[in-house]
């Protein structure tokens, strides 16, 4: 019996008729997609299964690069998260590098409001808005949050909707309710497949990252710790840089700087970046970011008693002439008049537009911020005491 088994398996699989030989291959072949499909979807499982257990739930968010762009939104949103509350009338001072209150300052003023800060290099307003659902679920931890913008004209110089950064900076709060709005907001198919990726994989956003914490998981650790320590004491620190930009000028007509010769390679970069370029051509891009992103945290705190205060920053250590630019809209000074926002002159911090307030073309040199921190908390505590 066992025997004939055997001889008919063979036949089966090795028939001596044609007809018998392709029904066995499509049966192998049959088998074969089957194997394929089955470890498909079992490396899949895998991948999803790491991937919730080791970057959705958390544990490695402490240990990403401190310096990264995921690392450092990370520690300013954690330290902010956990500061200590012991004053009840709280001012958020947001933005980016160049938001240059000094809480630790504003703090020693006696206003009567205590400030914290959560300035991160290189975030925009839709990096602003995740945070601040993040920070300020309830909608009632401050009293008001100060919003800084370049200008209130909107020019048109970068397509901010397609900044790919975002991804990387939001990586550690965005979920998978965030899929639509978050991949949505890119202006293009590829943009908006990248967003989606990292948002359903962080896995995809972490790779490199994970990797070198994998070489050498206690130097990434040490550098977190210290990273932390240095972030404590830069938060108290009231000196600030010394650096200064005198003996930079720049010929508008041309668009040529005569730079000091202390400045560095990179400082000059900063000056050419940010100073010597003319307006592209207006397209309304900017204006329609700043509706949609300012316009979101607007209706976060429509129906809360927090104050949400915009400013012009300083807008360089030398001020590019109205001549080169392009004001055809104004989207900030149209948010006057809506629930709980305040728009303060934009010229409040005129007399900073100095070479000797910057330590470079754009970012205030320690003098500057002081000065700064002193005329904005004083206006502050003025508006809200109105």
């Amino acid at each position: 019996m066992c025997g004939f088994k055997s001889r008919l398996r063979h036949q089966i699989i090795h028939p001596p008729f044609p007809p018998f030989a392709k029904i066995a291959k499509l049966i192998q072949s049959a088998q074969s997609v089957r194997r394929v499909v089955l470890g498909f979807f079992l490396g899949f499982g895998i991948l999803v299964a790491f991937d919730v257990l080791v970057f959705r739930l958390g544990f490695y968010d402490p240990y990403l690069l401190p310096f990264s762009s995921a690392g450092m939104f990370h520690m300013i949103l954690q330290g902010e998260k956990t500061r200590p509350f012991d004053n009840p009338n709280q001012v958020l001072a947001l933005g980016d590098s160049r938001m240059a209150l000094r809480a630790v300052i504003a703090n020693k003023m006696k206003s009567g409001l205590t400030y914290g800060f959560a300035g991160v290099a290189g975030t925009l307003p839709r990096c602003w808005y995740y945070f601040l659902r993040e920070v300020d679920p309830g909608r009632n931890r401050y009293s008001a949050i100060l919003l800084p913008v370049d200008e209130y004209s909107d020019e048109d110089w970068e397509d901010l909707d397609g900044r790919s950064t975002d991804l990387r900076f939001l990586s550690t709060v965005l979920g998978l309710r965030d899929l639509r709005q978050f991949a949505g907001s890119f202006p293009t198919w590829d943009g908006r497949l990248q967003a989606a990726m990292g948002v359903l994989f962080k896995g995809v956003t972490y790779k490199d990252d994970f990797k070198e914490f994998l070489i050498d998981p206690a130097k990434r650790k040490s550098e977190v710790v210290e990273q932390n320590a240095q972030w404590i004491g830069a938060l108290q620190d009231e000196g600030g840089d010394k650096r200064d930009m005198r003996g930079l000028s720049i010929d508008w007509t041309t668009l040529r700087a005569t730079y000091p010769e202390r400045l560095n390679a990179e400082e000059r970069r900063v000056v050419n970046d940010f100073l010597l370029h003319r307006s592209a051509q207006y397209s309304g891009k900017r204006a329609g970011y700043h509706r949609k992103w300012f316009g979101r945290i607007l209706e976060q705190y429509r129906a809360s008693r927090t104050k949400l205060i915009f400013y012009r920053l300083p807008r360089g250590a030398l001020v590019r002439p109205d001549s080169i630019l392009q004001k055809k809209s104004f989207t900030i000074p149209s948010f006057r008049g809506q629930p709980n926002v305040i728009v303060l002159d934009e010229h409040l911090l005129d007399e900073l537009e100095k070479p000797e307030y910057f330590m470079d073309a754009v970012h205030l040199n320690g003098e500057g911020r002081k000065l700064l921190t002193k005329i904005l908390a004083g206006k502050v505590r003025e508006v809200l005491a109105q």
